[in-house]
C-alpha cells in the first residue's frame, strides 16, 4: 500500500515522479482506501493552491486517477474503520513520540493493517524504524523527467484480480 506522497506522484509531475512512475508495476495491485483517495484528490487540489499546477493540470490528474479506479489499475479497497481507528490509536501510543507522526500517518499505515497489506510503499526515510507485520519498501531517488500517467504507464501490464471479502476487510 503506497503513502500519499507516493500516488500523488504517480499524477502530479514532481521530483519523486520518476521513482513513483518505475516502481509501480511492481506494487499491483495499488489499493486507495476511502481516506487515501481524500487525501489524494485533496493533494492534488492543494497542488493548485500552492501555484504547483494549473486548474487544467489538475481536471487532468483528477479524470487520470478515476480512470485507473475504473480500469482496476486502483483498487477501491473498503475499510473497517473501528479496527483501523484502532490500529492507529495503538501506532500513536507507541511511536508518535519517538518518531513525530502525524495523525494521517498513522492512519494509513494503521489502514494497511486493517487490510492486511503485505507492504507499505514510501519515500520516507523514517519508515526504517516502524515496526510491525509490513515489509516497508523505500522507493530510491532518481531523476525528474517527464512522465506518462499511471494508466498509460500500466496499459500492457495485466491487473491481477483481487477479490475483496467485506467482512475482513482485506483481499483474499
Amino acid at each position: 500500500m503506497p503513502t500519499r506522497a507516493f500516488l500523488v506522484s504517480l499524477y502530479v509531475q514532481d521530483a519523486n515522479s520518476n521513482r513513483a512512475t518505475a516502481s509501480a508495476p511492481q506494487l499491483l495491485p495499488i489499493y486507495l482506501t476511502p481516506v487515501a483517495g481524500h487525501e489524494l484528490r485533496n493533494a492534488v487540489r492543494l497542488c493548485v493552491f500552492r501555484r504547483q499546477i494549473t486548474s487544467a493540470q489538475r481536471e487532468k490528474a483528477l479524470y487520470e486517477l478515476e480512470k485507473d479506479l475504473a480500469s482496476g489499475v486502483l483498487h477501491a479497497a473498503p475499510l473497517d474503520w473501528p479496527k483501523a481507528l484502532k490500529h492507529a490509536e495503538a501506532l500513536g501510543r507507541h511511536h508518535t513520540e519517538l518518531i513525530g507522526s502525524r495523525g494521517m500517518d498513522l492512519l494509513h499505515v494503521a489502514s494497511a493493517l486493517t487490510l492486511n497489506a503485505k507492504r507499505f510503499v514510501t519515500f520516507d526515510d523514517r519508515s526504517a524504524i516502524w515496526p510491525g507485520s509490513l515489509a516497508w519498501t523505500r522507493v530510491e531517488r532518481t531523476g525528474t523527467d517527464a512522465l506518462p500517467p499511471l494508466s498509460r504507464t500500466m496499459q500492457s501490464k495485466t491487473v491481477p484480480a483481487v477479490k475483496m471479502n467485506p467482512l475482513k476487510g482485506g483481499a483474499r
